[in-house]
């Protein structure tokens, strides 16, 4: 017996074979499951020859309605430029040049702070009140747009031209230090564009430019340090802050691929299913190359203009596993 966990993914893994397969139809109740595609209207039928994969050689028949029900599209396998990858790892540094130590035009005692650590001002903004000693009162005011990052002073303390009130830096454009490993030096070149992401924030890129490559390699993890200048206007990325980059390299040939969907793993494996007659979907292995803006380079195994399955394939790798091991 099985037990129903409503609303959880329900995992099986066959330690024996080495590969996992998540069942995303267990998360909806057993009889609502077993309908979603009807097993009259699906047939797995073997190759003409076996395959090297696991699945490789057979073919899925969907019904009109199981099609449907799936929700099946197909793409075109064609040519198109693509651009390699090249992943980093950093964090963001500190550009002190965009420091700036704010203090009054003249000696006198503060009255007031009008401004804390942490607030964003804006140029020509009054931080704060100084009494001369003369009695009159002005204002110091932010020389620029940017962040109070350090307050150096207290209400009653006495100031000078030279003595910091504030420090403000312009975080709209941050530092990023990454180490790209030797072999992928000579792609990195001054002036690329880069693109970053944070685990607070995953779903959103930050775009920048690289401003320099240092000319040392690290002797311990053969590495070399590059920086690059990352656009944060609303000043979410936050100094010290650990971050991915991707740097991508044109390629100067265009490729064979097809949509990332398209794609599905069996152990170690990597299969499409090409659609025929009379709702045939023929599961066939495919070796893949550089992957990037939703598209993955096809190596072998498929040719200009055959079709592939994009929205469904998933679902058509469930059957072959289902038929694999048995399953009703």
């Amino acid at each position: 017996m099985t037990k129903e966990i409503p609303g959880i993914l329900c995992l099986i893994i066959f330690s024996n074979l080495a590969w996992v397969v998540f069942v995303l139809n267990a998360c909806a109740p057993r009889e609502q499951a077993q309908n979603a595609v009807p097993g009259e209207q699906v047939t797995i039928e073997a190759g003409e020859a076996s395959g090297h994969a696991a699945g490789d050689g057979q073919t899925v028949t969907l019904s009109p309605q199981a099609q449907q029900l799936i929700g099946l599209e197909v793409a075109e396998v064609s040519a198109r430029p693509m651009s390699e990858a090249i992943p980093l790892t950093g964090e963001i540094g500190r550009d002190t040049e965009k420091f700036h130590h704010v203090a009054a035009q003249g000696s006198g005692e503060v009255l007031s702070l009008l401004t804390r650590t942490g607030d964003i001002v804006k140029s020509g903004q009054a931080l704060a009140l100084i009494r001369s000693w003369g009695n009159s009162t002005s204002a110091v005011s932010a020389p620029m747009d940017g962040m109070i990052i350090g307050e150096h002073v207290s209400a009653g303390s006495r100031v000078d031209s030279v003595t910091p009130i504030y420090t403000i830096a312009d975080l709209s454009v941050m530092w990023a230090n990454f180490d790209v490993h030797e072999k992928d030096i000579s792609k990195i070149k001054k002036g690329q564009e880069i693109k970053v992401r944070s685990s607070a924030y995953p779903d959103r890129d930050f775009t920048g430019g690289i401003v320099f490559i240092s000319p040392e390699v690290d002797e311990i993890t053969r590495t070399i340090k590059i920086r690059a200048q990352i656009k944060n206007p609303e000043y979410l990325l936050k100094f010290n802050m650990f971050v991915t980059g991707t740097v991508l390299v044109p390629q100067a040939a265009a490729f064979l691929v097809v949509p990332q969907a398209a794609v599905q793993e069996i152990k170690e494996n990597r299969i499409v299913f090409v659609p025929g007659e009379n709702g045939k979907m023929a599961a066939r292995e495919v070796k893949t190359g550089l992957k990037n803006a939703g598209y993955v380079q096809i190596i072998a195994g498929l040719k200009s203009g055959e079709k592939v399955v994009t929205q469904g394939s998933f679902a058509l790798k469930s059957e072959l596993l289902k038929a694999t091991f048995g399953g009703d």
